[in-house]
This record gives C-alpha cells, structure tokens and sequence, in this order.
C-alpha cells in the first residue's frame, strides 16, 4: 500500500499506536533525556537527538517490563506503537528543550535573573506547541505531494524495521543496525571516556600547517572524529553534501581569512565562535531566502492547504491509504497559539503590538524556512532562524536586548519542533503510521517536556550568575547574547562587511531556486541552498566527514551489491543510534566528575 509521495513498505494503521504504554514509556525517555540534555547543553552548548536512543530504549524496557506487567506489556511493541513512542520522546527530550540551552541562556545572561515560570513556558513551551501545528498543516505539502526525504526521518524508519526484523527473524538489515549501533558505542566510548588508552579516539584532529598566515586549525581546518556526522552524510542527498562541503571551505577557508584583515572578524581569539558570528549573517540568509523563495514558486499547491477547508475533511469514501489531519481545526490552532506567541511578547517584554503580532507571522514563516532546509538536509538549523529573527527584530525598533532574544527563542522553538513533526511524519509514511496519532503523540511529549525541563532549569541555575562561568560555561548561549547586544545598538553598529553579507546571501538565496525552476535540467550542476547556507554556518571539521559520509555512501551504492547498498539506511541508523546513546551517557559522567 503506497501513499501519494510516500514510500510504505507495510500499512500499520489498523493498530493502535498512540496507545499508554508507548506514550507512558515516550514520555518516561524523552523526560529523563530532556534533562540530561539542558544538562550537557549547559556545559558543552550542544544537545542530542533522542528518537533513535527512545526506541532501542524503549523496547529494552518494555521487555523488561513484561515480568512485572504482563496485563499491560502483553505480545510486543507494534511498529506504530515505536512510531508514537519515537515522537513523544522526541518531543518532549529534544524539539521541547532545545532552545533552553541557547536562547534562553542568552536572555538570562542579558537579563541577569530568572524569568518568571510563565514567561519561561512562553520562551519555549507555547512556540514549541506552536511549531507542531505548523508541522502538521504542512505535512499534505512536503510529505506528501513533495516528498521531501527528511534524512533522519528515514532513519527513524530503519531504526524501527531493523528492531522488528531483529524480533521476528534474523534478517541482515538487522545485524548491519545492531552491529553499527555498538561499533558506534564502542567508538564514542573510546572518544570521551579515553578508556583504555591504547584504543582512545582524538575528538578532533586539527589540521597541521598554517593558512592565510595563522594556523590552520583556528580557521576550524580538521576533522572532528564523530560517527553521527559521517552517518548523517551517508543519508545526504550527494548534491547537498558537496554544496555542504563547497560553503564551508568558502566561509572558513576563503572569507573569513579576508574579513579577518578587513577587521570584520576578531583576530584575537580567532576560532570558531568569532568566525560563525559574521559567517550567520551570509548563510541565514541563503537558507532563509531559498526556502521562502521555493515555496513562493510552488504557490499553486501552497495554496491547496487552504483551500476548501470547509469541506476538506468531510466523511468520505476513500481508501486509508490517505490518512489526513484536520487542518480545519489545525488552522484555528495556529491562530490562537499566534495570538498567544503575541501576547506573551507583548505583555512579559513590552513589545509594541504591531510588532508582537509582526513576529507571531515571522514565527510561522521562518519554521516553513526551516522545515525545508530539514527536508533536505537533515539538520534543523536553529540558530540560523533565531539570528533572522534577532535581525529584524533590532530592524523594527528600539527595543531590549531581553525582547530581542525572546522574539528569538520562540522562532528558534518553533522551527525545530515543526521539523522535528515533519521528521517523524516522514517516518511515518514509511511506515505506514497514522499520522493523527503522531500528532498526538508529539502534544503529549510536549507537555511532558515542559513539566520535566522547567524545574530542572530552576534547580541548576539556582544562582543565575553562576551561567557563563565555568561551573555553566553555556556557549551556545553566549553567542546568542553576544548577537543580540551587538543588535540593539543599532546597524550602524555593525561592520560594513556585515550589510554585504546580508545582501549577497538574499541574493543567492533567491537567485539559485528560480535557476532550478526555470532549468530543471541544470538542476544537478547547481549547488544546494540548504547545503550552502548550512555549511556556511557549520565548521569546516564538521563539515568534512559529512561529505565523507555521503560519498562513502554513494561509493557503495555504485561499487557493491544492492543488498550491501540497500542496507547503507540501517547501518547509518545504526551508528547515529549507538553514538549517540554512549555519547550522551558519556557526557553526563564527565560533567558530573568535573
């Protein structure tokens, strides 16, 4: 059974998946990891995706449950029930708590104090809310009549066949995900842990020489040594790794030596850190304009998600193949969290109402922006939306750097949790799943995360001055606040080559999807805009295994078998799967032995 743009292999829709046992253990999973994330994130300024971890997890704990309950976990978890299991621990571990270790940071180090709990659930909880309706009314759009791949989505789909191929039989998909998942603990272990230390993994090796008169490595020339990169590479689109790979040597290699001699770029502590706060202001912009623009050219089926609402959803006689979501009710949903969005801005940072209202619009476009840069790439890029938005909030006015950074954090909540409903739709449709249930499943994990994310916040940073020091070093919030008082004093503050940036990423942004529409042909010759703009912002050592990864992918694919290369899925699953449960594991150990 097939859907339109979907790839089914198998129709679950007649089981219940958005059942309490998965929702129980979901949102058991994705409560504990969300902590441990605003934990690590705190620390280290990154956070780990959790849907591949939930699912080895959760059928590792429902086994063991079966004792204990057997009236309850009776037979064995469905691939529906994984499916809803996935998302609500997703949901609430990672799309819910992502921005607490960025924008919300941010505004407590500009703010100097705690914001109240109803400001806080507004900062993250209500656009987190938000961004999953988005997703949902945009599923018919890109899932569906586009079919966009949403690589991890594809993942999350491997992850779950080989678990089940693994309980019913001994299939060879399941071994390669198996066997990858410990070979990527395994390395990850030897990576942070250093143990034993014959077999200890360099975390990143830095490239020797000099460039452009400096050492390489500041120009962030080197290979970071992470499985989950070259895993993510493999499930690319090749076109996009290599755009990927083109956009990071031409930020890193190319323009960031030349605005470190025009003084564009703090020479003094040359690095990553210093180069990516002039480098977002080019690769924001493509991602952003390239998104928009590519939905602005598709406006004949753009428009078919609001026509005939009416009567859109009305009994019919239809075959289940095309389960829909109720985008009538969908839409008032937006409209009220917008409003919501707005009022929030508003009355906890006193934004003028036209502008509250502004950024609620803003909310919903920059998650469409990201949603497609996620279709296609497979990352979320959520700094990059949030520096939109801090753009044209100091655009629109005088206002806080605390309003600033507010307007920021609820685009940057939004836009991870609409891609993050679109990821798990697009394993749905591999599936086979219903995505109601889906839906469902990502509001529940939503409130779990926030009832398990906010008191956790309150408790660790029990003295916010203790954020941006050693005990909470929080980089990625230090970047983000940096932006932001750089912002409110106004553009004339910022360095020349910063307006040129700007104008020269809207340009391509906009410029590279018309080429692809109007030559269709040299499609395959032109590079990504999502790749580009998010190579830009990604770290050349970053970037380079992610191109590895992809044309290791695609050698396979060429060179060996098709069963070999029908397996690349589930060995790349499995390797983002092992990584990063050991990753995540390992971190939290050594935060806590610090």
């Amino acid at each position: 059974m097939s859907e339109r743009g979907g790839r089914h292999e198998g129709d679950s829709r007649g089981q219940a998946g958005f059942s309490l046992r998965a929702i129980a253990i979901g949102g058991g999973i994705g409560a504990l990891l969300s902590v441990s994330n605003l934990y690590v994130g705190l620390k280290i300024g990154v956070t780990f995706g959790v849907a591949a971890t939930a699912s080895l997890v959760g059928c590792l704990i429902f086994k063991a449950s079966r004792n204990l309950l057997p009236s309850v976990c009776r037979g064995s978890l469905s691939r529906e029930e994984q499916a809803c299991l996935q998302a609500c621990s997703s949901s609430a571990g990672f799309a819910t708590g992502a921005a607490m270790v960025s924008a919300v940071p941010a505004y407590v180090l500009v703010a100097g104090s705690q914001p109240s709990p109803f400001i806080l659930a507004g900062l993250f909880s209500l656009p987190a809310v938000f961004g999953i309706f988005m997703g949902a009314l945009l599923r018919r759009q890109m899932i569906v009549q586009e079919n966009m791949k949403f690589p991890n989505g594809m993942a999350y789909a491997e992850t779950i066949k080989s678990l089940e191929s693994s309980q019913q039989a001994d299939a060879p998909k399941a071994r390669w995900f198996l066997s990858s998942a410990l070979l990527g603990m395994a390395a990850a272990w030897c990576r942070d842990m250093r143990w034993p230390s014959f077999a200890a993994i360099p975390r990143h090796v830095a490239f020797p020489g000099a460039w452009a008169g400096r050492p390489a490595q500041q120009y962030t020339m080197g290979w970071d040594n992470s499985g989950v990169l070259l895993a993510a590479g493999a499930l690319m689109d090749f076109r996009t790794a290599a755009s990927l790979l083109a956009g990071s040597l031409a930020a890193y290699g190319l323009l960031a030596p030349w605005m470190v001699r025009l003084g564009a770029i703090e020479s003094s502590h040359l690095g990553y850190i210093a180069i990516v706060q002039w480098s977002t202001w080019l690769g924001a912009p493509i991602m952003a304009a390239s998104a928009l623009t590519s939905l602005l050219l598709r406006w004949r089926s753009i428009s078919g998600l609001f026509a005939g609402l009416a009567d859109a959803f009305e009994p019919k006689a239809s075959s289940s193949a095309e389960v829909q979501l109720p985008e009538n009710w969908i839409l008032g949903g937006i409209l009220a969290l917008g409003i919501g969005v707005a009022a929030n801005l508003r009355c906890a940072f006193g934004a003028p109402w036209l502008l509250a209202l502004a950024s609620a619009v803003l909310l919903a476009v920059l998650s469409i922006a990201a949603c497609r840069v996620t279709g296609e790439s497979g990352a979320v890029p959520t700094g990059a939306m949030g520096n939109v938005t801090q753009i044209c909030a100091a655009s629109a006015g005088s206002l806080g750097a605390g309003c600033n950074l507010a307007a920021a954090s609820m685009v940057a909540s939004s836009a991870i949790s609409s891609s993050d409903m679109l990821t798990h739709f697009r394993c749905g449709a591999v599936l086979g799943v219903n995505p109601r249930h889906q839906f469902y499943s990502c509001l529940c994990g939503a409130a779990i995360g926030t009832l398990a994310v906010m008191p956790a916040f309150y408790m660790l940073l029990a003295a916010p001055g203790s954020l941006g020091s050693d005990a909470w070093p929080a980089p990625a919030a230090q970047v983000w606040a940096s932006i932001a008082k750089l912002l409110v004093r106004g553009p004339a503050a910022l360095h020349p080559s910063i307006h040129w940036a700007l104008a020269a990423g809207t340009c391509i942004g906009v410029c590279l999807p018309v080429l692809e529409t109007l030559y269709p042909v040299c499609r395959k010759y032109l590079p990504s805009p999502a790749g580009l703009g998010l190579g830009i912002v990604l770290p050349f050592s970053m970037a380079l295994p992610m191109f590895a990864g992809s044309l290791m992918a695609r050698l396979a694919a060429a060179r060996l078998s098709k069963r070999v290369g029908s397996g690349i899925p589930s060995i790349a699953a499995g390797i983002m799967a092992g990584e990063s449960l050991m990753g995540l594991l390992s971190a939290v150990v050594r935060s806590l032995v610090r």
